[in-house]
């Protein structure tokens, strides 16, 4: 659901493994698709695969795995629309940008079917049918919401990792996802304050502090909310960071780049929001929320 650059990559990687995949898409991504194909041009090897695209839920049968990749804006219309393919043994997988995502599919949807994860992936569309993998670690992180181990999660772990996508089962993903928090809003915040790759921004001493800056108020707040997420998360990320390909872009900042809508509610506007909330002082997150917020209303009115 959402066969963006993430969506996209993943859904390629586990047709290509021959597994029965529909992508939902839209629009000339969509078009490209069902006439040429989805080709992805990967860093691990390109590959094209022939698979079943459609913007119809009513189109296609029940699901038994959705792997939900939607832009964090679109989570609750994208949500609706899922209904025609959910049955009792549907499991819905959120992949998202942000914290909360899998809290809105479950009040639509309902607790059962949902699992929440999140993944390290540096994806997009190249073209349209056309998804560039550009590097990351292409891990996705899943888990069930009260930490319990399950057959379901078990059997999901399996179709992933044996369609050579690495995976982790967390017993706590509401950890996984503040890590996965903290990491995406430095490294998005950075880039779309300097508009350079994460390697360029990362080249100055004020450049390196800025990225732990913002870390570092996001770490505050997931403490406050006794979120336990590693002692030394922020040197952990930073030095992970750090270690990256020189020339990656966050999907933040191209979003910005192509003058799309922006994901920066979720993200920043998140972290000044629960600081609100819990008197701690985000005035790093809330500088690149502020720089976005107009561009992001400018995207919504095209």
């Amino acid at each position: 659901m959402g066969a963006g650059g993430i969506g996209g990559y993943y859904g390629g990687m586990l047709a290509k493994s021959g597994h029965e995949v529909t992508l939902i898409a839209r629009g000339d991504h969509l078009a490209a698709i069902q006439k040429e194909g989805l080709i992805v041009k990967s860093t691990d090897g390109d590959f094209s695969v022939r698979v079943k695209a459609t913007d119809d839920l009513n189109d296609i049968d029940a699901a038994d795995f959705v792997l939900f990749s939607v832009k964090s804006y679109d989570v609750e219309e994208a949500g609706r629309l899922l209904h025609p393919v959910i049955s009792s043994e549907t499991v819905v997988l959120t992949i998202q940008n942000g914290i909360d995502s899998h809290e809105v599919l479950a009040e639509i949807l309902g607790k059962r079917p949902v699992l929440a994860g999140a993944c390290y992936i540096f994806s997009r569309i190249a073209s349209p049918g056309v998804i560039e993998h550009t590097g990351g670690r292409k891990t996705i992180v899943f888990g069930e919401l009260d930490g319990s181990a399950t057959v379901r999660s078990e059997r999901i772990f399996k179709i992933i990792t044996e369609s050579g996508i690495p995976c982790e089962i967390s017993p706590d993903i509401k950890k996984a996802l503040w890590q996965k928090f903290i990491w995406i809003c430095g490294s998005a915040g950075l880039g779309t304050l300097t508009r350079l790759p994460l390697g360029e921004s990362l080249a100055t001493v004020e450049g390196k502090a800025l990225l732990r800056g913002i870390m570092e108020e996001v770490e505050s707040i997931a403490r406050a909310l006794h979120i336990g997420v590693d002692q030394g998360i922020v040197d952990k990320t930073a030095k992970f960071a750090e270690g990256l390909e020189k020339e990656l872009v966050t999907s933040l900042v191209l979003d910005l780049i192509r003058k799309r809508r922006l994901e920066s509610d979720a993200l920043h506007g998140k972290v000044v929001k629960l600081g609100r909330e819990l008197g701690i002082p985000t005035p790093l997150n809330f500088a690149v929320y502020a720089s976005l917020k107009s561009h992001d209303l400018k995207a919504m009115k095209r």
